[in-house]
């Protein structure tokens, strides 16, 4: 056996093994003629809030850039969290709102739409649905909002919001 103790150590974090995942939420501006919808994409039936990696060293605002710009093809500005939603031991979701700057490259993506969140709106994360509905029209003007993802004594999923 091989004594570690004297080999140098990396400065890095050690890896969690949770998934670190940054979903950004972008409203149609009003001037825009928004009222509520929000910036997802669309394919084979389902609704997808974008969502992206957040890549070693890289901030949640740079990432709610990069994955907004490359997933929906829209310039955004991050303003601050809405959402955690958290799949305990699993994955962590960082939603960011984000103020659309550029929307001119949105039609380059054909998936990428804004969509009014409906009850029956088949929406990815699920866990979101309600939230999304309430806080759209509203303008996401309450504070963030910890989704805590489980599952019920069937074992279907559920979604626990605490503020």
């Amino acid at each position: 056996m091989i004594e570690e103790d004297w080999l140098p150590r990396s400065a890095a974090p050690e890896p969690s093994g949770i998934d670190l995942r940054v979903a950004p939420v972008t409203p149609l501006p009003a001037d825009m003629g928004g009222s509520g919808e929000v910036l997802v994409t669309v394919a084979f039936g389902s609704v997808k809030l974008p969502v992206g990696e957040v890549r070693q060293g890289e901030s949640l605002q740079q990432a709610a850039r990069r994955v907004a710009l490359t997933i929906t093809g829209a310039v955004v500005r991050p303003e601050r969290l809405v959402y955690i939603v958290e799949q305990a031991g699993r994955q962590l979701l960082v939603c960011v709102l984000c103020a659309l700057e550029d929307a001119s490259d949105v039609e380059d993506k054909p998936a990428a739409r804004f969509v009014r969140v409906a009850s029956d709106t088949d929406i990815e994360p699920a866990a979101l649905r309600e939230l999304l509905i309430e806080d759209g029209p509203s303008g996401f003007v309450r504070p963030c909002a910890w989704v805590v993802s489980t599952f019920d004594a069937a074992g279907q999923p559920a979604a626990e919001v605490r503020w």
